[in-house]
């Protein structure tokens, strides 16, 4: 009792201000205190970039200044994904058990550098599964030509070693539009069709098919000139068709079945970055960082397209493409991450260090391999840009 009675004593020869005070303070506390109760994740989004901002460099570099202890998360990460993908990869290629073509460029780039894989063996499944004389893939068997399904098998075996010489830029050339767009099925010129998915995963593709063949391309100048105008022109119809004040894009920008995506944003995001100048995109990298908030998304949380294809005969058919959140959030993040103010880059580096510390390789992720490829690609470039 001594000790309560001692507190009134000094309540009650306080000044009125003084109580006013305390009381005020004890308010904000209470009300602080059950914010944290009721969401303790959401709390810590908030105060964990003011705890990581002191050791930012004074300097902004492409470097993700990541603590040891979420180092180490990280290359458990990587090595637990490794492990489920290279487990995968160990049963038949056939496309019955899944492995389409997209699949199978998806989940061998994933475990490259990490897992060893027979890659005549994959050059030759994957040319057996291409439309014959045509050099493109299908999503599905007897569906129209992809121009995404293409783009990742190039972008893939482009990363992974030597392309051979069936495997040109051909297709992805020709179905490229005036505007500068790709279409998903490049059947028809109608502008509606005109897809952001598509166009970024052509521009990635044939960057990535540049570097390959760079020795050769230095020889056929007029190749290497037309695979440079397919770029810019695809940069330019993307950065025009970014939504206005923020840094997103729709799936299908000239169309009206068209929805607001935030994994193609992150994808946008990561081929522009590829093939523009830093410093061209500061305006877009910032409001990207500043659109942060902190949340986490869960590692399936996906977005599905349903646009309106329409072709030059019979029906239209919809747009069933599914869109993983999380590691293109991720890839975008890291392709803006220089461009940021320092407690924009805080806030982006707290997140990466909860982003380690979740468990994402859920039991839904294990039976999708087409996600935890995706989502290993990218937790292998965040450790890449942690080691810079």
């Amino acid at each position: 009792m001594g000790f309560f009675s001692g507190i009134g004593r000094f309540f009650s020869g306080m000044p009125w201000l003084g109580k006013v005070v305390i009381a005020g303070v004890a308010g904000i506390m209470g009300v602080l205190g059950q914010d944290v109760a009721r969401s303790p994740g959401d709390w810590y989004a908030k105060i964990a970039p003011v705890q990581v901002y002191f050791r930012l460099p004074g300097e902004a570099t492409d470097k993700i200044e990541m603590s040891q202890d979420a180092l180490l998360r990280l290359d458990r990460l990587i090595r637990e994904f490794g492990s489920q993908i290279d487990g995968e990869l160990k049963k038949p290629w056939e496309v019955q058990q899944g492995f389409r073509a997209w699949v199978l460029a998806q989940t061998t780039l994933a475990v490259h550098g990490l897992h060893p894989f027979d890659r005549p063996k994959l050059v030759q499944t994957l040319a057996g599964l291409a439309a014959p004389e045509c050099g493109f893939w299908h999503e599905f068997p007897q569906t129209p030509p992809h121009v995404a399904a293409t783009s990742w098998v190039t972008f893939s075996l482009s990363q992974t070693g030597p392309l051979p010489d069936s495997l040109g830029p051909e297709f992805l050339l020709n179905a490229q539009k005036q505007e500068g767009w790709w279409p998903l099925h490049p059947l028809t010129d109608s502008a509606s069709n005109a897809s952001a998915y598509a166009t970024a995963w052509a521009l990635l593709a044939l960057g990535e098919y540049a570097t390959n063949k760079k020795a050769e391309l230095e020889k056929d100048k007029q190749q290497a000139s037309r695979i440079d105008l397919a770029i810019s022109r695809g940069l330019v119809w993307l950065k025009r068709n970014k939504l206005d004040r923020i840094p997103r894009w729709q799936d299908y920008p000239m169309s009206s079945d068209s929805f607001r995506s935030l994994s193609i944003s992150g994808l946008v995001l990561f081929a522009l970055h590829k093939h523009s100048r830093g410093d061209d995109m500061q305006t877009i990298d910032r409001a990207w960082l500043e659109a942060l908030d902190g949340s986490m998304l869960e590692s399936d949380d996906i977005e599905q397209s349903d646009g309106t294809v329409s072709f030059p005969s019979g029906p239209p058919i919809n747009d069933r493409t599914r869109h993983i959140k999380l590691p293109w959030v991720v890839m975008g993040t890291l392709s803006a991450y220089k461009n940021g103010t320092a407690w924009q880059r805080a806030k982006a580096l707290a997140w990466f260090e909860r982003l380690v510390g979740s468990e994402l390789l859920t039991r839904s992720v294990r039976n999708k391999p087409w996600v935890a490829a995706e989502l290993l690609i990218a937790l292998k470039e965040l450790k890449r840009r942690a080691a810079s």
